[in-house]
């Protein structure tokens, strides 16, 4: 009974967020169109400028707490200490503030500068100095929302992100109809600090004491929380330093053309399919975190998480394989059709990367800064390397096998590591099931690697077939799919 309603938690979360994902994007669509429309390239560009710019200086100045105190404060939640759970609230809230402020002050002392290294000039000095403020804010949301997360709090979380994104897009666009490109600074502080006030009016309902608790003492006691997302932020940026370099050796080697066919199959793989990694995070990890002090336990849920990602994220690979002309042309246009090769190898390289991304979580969850450091800056080398090396001979689709060989080592190696660190174990059902959708996943990608396009319409339907009975067998063994459905069959039938 117990890990039944394991996997229905699983279930259950990957659901509501993936939904969350699902809305978040169209919105994204939405809101791109509309605003191409009413600013022009011209005004798309600096809002682009703009964001990237402050989202920068937030992910250095925030110290990874958004992420990292997820753990703290689940971790908290789990001995149903209400005093401890006070302070561990108490603590985050005072850290926010702090870093807000510390992002807020960097951004208002280095605005002259800012606007000349991101436009050459100091036209936009006031426009940095007044988008401060929303340095402030995202801090101040990130921490409310780790809390709603670490709490477990689901249909907050969700509800807080979706009206988020939808109350800031009703307040953005009458801004940019309105004033057109003079708009953009005032969206952007707007949409923060409704962002916040949405976040802020769902988490404060999450009962907690508040108990003589000095500032000095919150500040000692959150020392751990931001230690591991120091590293978690460093590991970034490593990564986005590694990008920045395979980008820019692209650049020199086959111009700017392959830099945006390279781009658009990241935001594929990163937008479209990364999505169901995120949605299944949101309540991973704060469950793990709970549990990190016995392996046992720990053991059990990895192996559960990595179960259902495989079964999901199985068929919709398969699928994804035969008709990824298609939704090339639909996302984007068909000039980025060369990118399909590429893509194609990277799936296969999604379902090592189902493992590794549950199995990794245990580094994270156990505060266990040095292993997670090591683990993700050797991925990254690795990365860097093969792909350089792989699209040197082999261009573009070079990459995607690239990823398919990073994402293969990695595994290997977290799995070392675990092993090792937290007696990790790969059970029976899991292994059976990533060697049947590798099978499955293999065989459609081979239809449409090497054979003509008509047999990915007669053929691939068969490997789907096969990998989504596979799927729904064992999910209902794990969940009783006809009882859930007549769940759900119940709220909307009343």
């Amino acid at each position: 009974m117990e890990k039944t309603n394991s996997y229905k938690q699983i279930i259950k979360a990957t659901g509501i967020f993936g939904g969350v994902q699902v809305f978040n994007i169209l919105l994204t669509i939405i809101r791109s169109k509309v605003v191409a429309v009413l600013l022009g390239t011209a005004g798309v560009g600096l809002m682009g400028m703009f964001s990237a710019t402050t989202s920068l200086i937030a992910s250095i100045s925030n110290l990874g707490i958004g992420f990292s105190a997820v753990r703290t404060v689940s971790e908290a939640a789990a001995t149903d200490n209400r005093s401890l759970i006070s302070r561990t609230i108490i603590t985050l809230r005072r850290w926010a503030v702090l870093t807000g402020l510390g992002g807020a002050l960097i951004t208002l002392v280095l605005a002259p500068q800012l606007s000349a290294w991101t436009f050459g000039n100091d036209t936009y000095t006031w426009a940095f100095v007044w988008l401060s403020a929303t340095l402030f804010f995202q801090a101040l949301t990130s921490g409310e929302l780790a809390l709603l997360q670490g709490m477990r709090r689901l249909q907050h979380l969700a509800k807080a992100n979706v009206m988020g994104s939808v109350c800031g897009l009703l307040v953005s666009l009458p801004l940019y109809y309105w004033l057109g490109v003079e708009g953009i600074v005032p969206a952007l502080i707007a949409t923060a600090a409704i962002t916040l006030l949405l976040a802020w009016l769902f988490s404060r309902n999450i009962p907690y004491q508040r108990e003589p608790y000095t500032y000095r003492e919150s500040l000692r006691n959150g020392v751990d929380m931001v230690k591991l997302g120091s590293v978690v932020m460093i590991t970034g940026f490593a990564a986005s330093g590694i990008m920045y370099l395979i980008r820019t050796y692209i650049g020199r080697t086959g111009g700017l053309e392959e830099v945006g066919l390279y781009a658009a199959a990241w935001a594929i793989l990163n937008g479209y399919v990364d999505m169901i990694f995120t949605a299944m995070g949101t309540d991973y990890f704060p469950r793990l975190s709970a549990v990190h002090s016995d392996n046992k336990v720990m053991n059990r849920l990895v192996n559960e998480q990595a179960e259902i990602a495989l079964l999901i994220l199985g068929p919709i690979l398969i699928l994804m394989l035969p008709t990824l002309p298609l939704i090339i042309r639909i996302l984007l246009t068909k000039e980025f059709l060369p990118v399909k090769d590429l893509i194609q190898w990277a799936l296969i390289g999604m379902l090592f990367k189902a493992i590794a991304w549950s199995v990794a979580f245990t580094m994270l969850a156990k505060g266990d800064r040095k292993m997670f450091f090591i683990s993700e800056l050797s991925s990254n080398l690795f990365t860097l390397g093969a792909t350089l090396l792989c699209y040197h001979y082999l261009g573009l689709e070079g990459i995607g096998i690239a990823f398919l060989l990073s994402y293969t080592l990695y595994t290997v190696l977290v799995l070392f590591i675990a092993r090792n660190k937290y007696q990790f174990r790969l059970q029976a059902p899991l292994l059976r099931i990533f060697l049947v959708q590798l099978a499955c996943t293999t065989a459609a990608f081979l239809v449409a690697w090497k054979l003509e396009p008509v047999y990915n319409y007669t053929l691939t339907p068969l490997v789907f077939l096969l990998a989504g009975a596979y799927s729904l067998r064992e999910l209902n063994q794990r969940i009783q799919l006809s009882t859930l459905f007549e769940k759900i069959k119940s709220k909307f039938t009343g």
